[in-house]
């Protein structure tokens, strides 16, 4: 990389102080660039998505919210019936209904299938356990997961309860919502960014 920047010796070089660092500034400066201070001009055309961009993400997101409501619909019914099957069954049967759009071409990541208190791990992974976890009644399941379509990619994250909720996991819900509608109704100053 110290290469690259130094061959830029006697060229005009914009940087963007906002999101460049230091270092090569320093290093453009010692090569004899000429370093101009300005916002990235590809910043903001990057981050406004284009009409078949657009047109992509809602029909994949169709497309994967059937496949996760045909999950939803199972692990009730698998639940109903007596059936408490472990992280990886589960993980396993939500890839199987996403396989059946013919445009997945894979997951977007490895999907986090957490049951009770692996819930509350950040980035669990079951396959990295000496045996995955299984759902127990009366406590939390978490997926977190995503497919990769040829038209998009989507990532959805969902607790569901198992049996019956407690009062304090529908207190935590109730409060989570709360904060999630607050946040929805929250007036942003004019020119806040997304990464503030």
């Amino acid at each position: 990389l110290q290469s690259r920047l130094e061959a830029m010796s006697g060229k005009k070089v914009l940087l963007d102080p906002a999101i460049s660092n230091a270092w090569f500034k320093l290093v453009l400066q010692n090569a004899g660039a000429s370093v101009i201070a300005a916002a990235d001009p590809c910043l903001m055309p990057k981050a406004a998505k284009n009409e078949v961009e657009i047109a992509g993400m809602k029909a994949c997101h169709i497309r994967d919210g059937v496949a996760m409501s045909k999950f939803l619909c199972w692990l009730d019914a698998e639940v109903a019936a007596g059936n408490l099957h472990d992280e990886a069954t589960l993980a396993d049967r939500l890839e199987a209904f996403r396989k059946e759009d013919p445009t997945l071409m894979d997951l977007s990541f490895d999907t986090i299938s957490a049951a009770g208190g692996n819930a509350a791990m950040c980035h669990y992974n079951h396959e990295n356990q000496p045996e995955p976890g299984k759902l127990e009644l009366n406590t939390l399941y978490l997926v977190d997961s995503g497919g990769q379509y040829l038209d998009g990619t989507t990532d959805i994250t969902r607790t569901i309860a198992i049996g019956q909720p407690s009062a304090e996991m529908i207190k935590q819900f109730t409060l989570a919502l709360k904060g999630h509608i607050g946040v929805a109704r929250a007036r942003f100053p004019k020119g806040t960014r997304g990464y503030q």
